[in-house]
């Protein structure tokens, strides 16, 4: 019996074995009008990829050949039935359907095969059964900067399954080198573009070698990241190798320009090439705060104290708080903007004893925290003003002498209510003490005379300050001016006494007499002067007339005489005759 009931739990087994995958998938579970099913495990293809000429020395073109391999076993063919055919199996809109009696790909068939790259090479798609292999090629341009870059090219198909057509898709690379040409690469990149000082950045260094030569010999340079010494030297690249190296760099007080140089030879030659990357700045983070404390007058109930401050750096400030020295909060939760400023006001009550002000203030500079603090602030106990008087005074006993010497009683008196400390006298130009300072002033009814004598550089204005100190410890300051002159005839010792002169200006009455006679000299001599020129103009034309007249005279009696004497001589000629 029980044997009986076990066979019939089996048998239903079986059949349900039987019955379900035909409820559930239909009849094309257990048909046999298809000749088979694409593996579940789908198969990679085969792809390789080539350049002709596989070298370049400039820009150029170049045919890519890509050859793709179908994997797939052959799984036979089939036919598709039409669209509308009630006889169809599925609805799926993913399905192509073909006409009536159209033999369909074979199961595991490459369909519509393409070539996708963003470089603009062109090829044409096909489609490559199980086991079949197809090549594309195109004319692509390659322009110098893809000489060694590496060029990426997608290969996408759709696989016919007996049902559906998924989707697969592949990439490859090709690398176009540089022909017989000696080629490396340098590229730089930083961990972080600016940094606080002391932060330390990563700076990475990758060599790579795109010609077709070995390259050996190769030094580094970063001459403002490293020195003049070299990071990395005698390195050796062969063709298509590639060498990177790690520098840790520690920020400084500035920023600082990334330049490096590599230096390099190749195999067979003793000339050193060499190729530099672009520049680059490493730029400091400055946290720039700068901050101004006004401090108030003191009252009987304390001090109002202003802070300014303002961002002067080249970052961002946030989350700032301000606190005092007791660590009480001034203010908190506030950023600061690149040239912001901001105003806050405090109040410090008056203490009993001297307290030291200092406000304190932290924040983050682009999420690095700082911190800053100002100067200390006295705040003293307030002393009512009422308390305090001083007279401060000075007399001449005797002016400069010869010696430049001066004689001087000081008149100093507490007219408060309260000791005065640290009390001293000096002249501010000369920076002369006088006297000795007091410990102690106390209040008085009659001020101290302090004698003093002076030795200076000749007539001046001299200028006496007192300082004192109250009991809280507050400074106080006063003035008094004193023209030093020389005591009457009294001259500086080594100079020679003129004689005295008397001065117009000391007499007026006189310079006025004085002028006066002047005037009317002046005008007499003026007269003279005229008469006196008439006169000899007079005797000089006198002189000249008489002068022509005595030589007139002579020349007649000169001529006269001549005359007497020819006649005289012609009578005797005539007496002589005659007696002959």
């Amino acid at each position: 019996m029980k044997s009986e009931f076990s066979k019939k739990i089996i048998a239903i087994i079986i059949a349900a074995a039987f019955i379900i995958p035909v409820l559930i998938f239909g009849e094309s579970a257990v048909s046999e009008s298809s000749p088979g099913t694409l593996s579940t495990t789908h198969p990679p293809a085969e792809i390789t990829i080539s350049s002709n000429p596989a070298y370049l020395t400039a820009e150029s073109d170049v045919t890519v050949s890509i050859t793709v391999t179908n994997t797939n076993s052959y799984f036979g063919s089939t036919s598709v039935r039409p669209s509308g055919d009630p006889g169809s199996e599925t609805d799926d809109p993913n399905v192509t359907e073909a006409p009536t009696n159209t033999p369909g790909p074979q199961i595991g068939t490459y369909l519509n095969v393409n070539i996708i790259n963003s470089y603009g090479a062109q090829f044409v798609p096909c489609s490559i059964e199980p086991g079949s292999t197809a090549t594309f090629t195109a004319v692509l341009h390659v322009t110098d900067v893809m000489i060694g870059t590496p060029l990426t090219f997608t290969v996408e198909w759709q696989e016919f399954n007996g049902t559906l057509y998924p989707t697969y898709s592949q990439q490859v690379q090709l690398t176009i080198g540089r022909a017989n040409t000696v080629y490396l690469t340098l590229n730089r990149t930083m961990s972080k573009t600016s940094a606080v000082q002391g932060e330390q950045v990563t700076i990475s260094y990758v060599l790579v070698n795109t010609g077709t030569v070995t390259l050996n010999n190769i030094r580094l340079v970063d001459e403002k990241i490293a020195g003049t010494a070299p990071i990395i030297s005698g390195i050796t690249l062969e063709s298509g190798k590639s060498y990177q190296y790690n520098y840790t760099y520690t920020m400084g007080r500035e920023s600082v320009v990334s330049k490096p140089v590599a230096y390099f030879r190749y195999s067979g030659s003793s000339t050193e090439y060499s190729v530099t990357a672009p520049k680059q700045t490493l730029g400091l983070m400055n946290a720039q705060l700068t901050k101004e404390v006004v401090m108030g007058s003191p009252s009987a109930e304390g001090v109002d104290f202003t802070i300014y401050l303002t961002n002067n750096g080249n970052r961002t400030l946030s989350d700032l708080v301000v606190k005092d020295e007791l660590g009480n909060l001034v203010a908190s939760g506030f950023s600061l903007a690149i040239g912001e400023t901001k105003i806050i006001p405090y109040f410090v009550q008056n203490p009993t004893y001297v307290r030291y002000v200092v406000f304190s203030i932290t924040g983050k500079n682009d999420d690095i925290p700082f911190s800053d603090n100002t100067k200390s602030y006295a705040v003293r106990p307030y002393i009512d003003p009422t308390k305090l008087g001083i007279d401060f005074s000075v007399e001449v006993v005797q002016p400069l002498n010869a010696d430049n010497v001066i004689s001087l009683s000081f008149y100093l008196q507490n007219t408060g209510s309260i000791d005065y400390h640290n009390v001293s006298i000096t002249e501010k130009n000369l920076g002369l003490q006088v006297g000795t300072p007091y410990e102690v002033l106390r209040p008085s009814n009659e001020p101290r005379v302090i004698p003093c004598e002076l030795q200076i550089d000749g007539e001046r204005t001299l200028v006496f300050e007192l300082y004192a100190e109250d009991t809280s410890g507050n400074s106080y300051y006063y003035e008094i001016q004193l023209n030093a002159n020389y005591g009457g005839d009294i001259l500086p010792s080594g100079e020679t006494p003129k004689p005295a002169t008397p001065s117009v200006a000391e007499d007026p009455e006189l310079g006025h007499k004085l002028d006066s006679l002047l005037t009317e000299t002046g005008e007499k001599l003026t007269s003279v002067y005229k008469t006196l020129g008439i006169v000899i103009t007079v005797v000089i034309i006198a002189l000249i007339i008489l002068a022509i007249v005595e030589v007139t005279l002579r020349l007649k009696l000169k001529k006269d005489g001549a005359e007497k004497g020819s006649g005289r001589a012609s009578s005797d000629e005539g007496t002589s005759d005659e007696n002959n």
